[in-house]
């Protein structure tokens, strides 16, 4: 390429290729090129952290509030006492005396609790000095008859729900529990809907030891139906 007499005839011009970060050139870099890689780190991140922000609170929110909410609060069982046998004049002839059920965490994770009976006499004693962190007591009935064995099979007697029976259908949709009594034969059994009540509910707050914080709802229990029999319990 000619340029006239002050120039070679054979001057080669070389373009270079400037790439974004080439050294021929560092102006770009030390002008607009920090502030721009520095503000589209920033965005990079803000969109991340924005991201991460609606997966935990829309996306997996509900699930973890209810995770929360299992871990602090706990709900506990204000046993219903059972309904009396009454004879045609009104003697008892089936009762209830209370008891106390003390429960505590199987394992170290102390999220099972198992389920042990105490005699009233213990269970006034941890009342008034406390619980261990993690264990709770219940008030719970035994059933007591004042006939003779005669007429027991009259009367029935109870027993233990069994865990083949909290499958069926029938006792699941009662709100039947492991531990809970039910009645076997008799008038137990045939007035076993009446006879039974319904439960109360306790819902508490609860520190990380699992140690009750306060008491933040309560579903009072409701005591079942006594039911007289054409018995006399002076002919027995």
């Amino acid at each position: 390429m000619k340029f006239g007499k002050a120039f070679s005839d054979n001057v080669m011009i070389e373009r270079e290729r400037r790439g974004l970060f080439s050294t021929a050139d560092p102006s770009w870099w030390y002008g607009a090129g920090r502030p721009l890689l520095f503000a589209s780190c920033i965005l990079v991140a803000f969109f991340i952290l924005t991201w991460r922000l609606f997966t935990l609170t829309i996306i997996n929110g509900h699930a973890y509030r209810l995770l929360s909410d299992s871990n602090r609060t706990k709900q506990l069982i204000v046993h219903a006492p059972r309904g009396a046998l009454l004879d045609r004049t009104g003697k008892t002839l089936a009762a209830n005396i209370p008891y106390f059920r003390l429960l505590k965490p199987c394992d170290e994770d102390r999220k099972t609790l198992c389920t042990s009976r105490i005699s009233k006499e213990e269970g006034e004693a941890f009342k008034v000095k406390g619980l261990p962190a993690g264990w709770f007591s219940q008030t719970d009935y035994q059933r007591t008859y004042t006939i003779s064995e005669a007429l027991s099979h009259v009367l029935g007697y109870m027993g233990q729900v069994s865990e083949k029976e909290l499958q069926d259908e029938y006792y699941t949709l009662r709100g039947y529990r492991i531990g809970d009594m039910i009645g076997r034969m008799g008038a137990e059994e045939v007035f076993e809907e009446k006879l039974r009540g319904k439960d109360g509910k306790e819902l508490v707050e609860v520190d990380a030891k699992g140690s009750i914080l306060r008491m933040l709802g309560q579903t009072s229990e409701v005591a079942g139906t006594s039911i007289t029999l054409s018995l006399d319990k002076g002919l027995s």
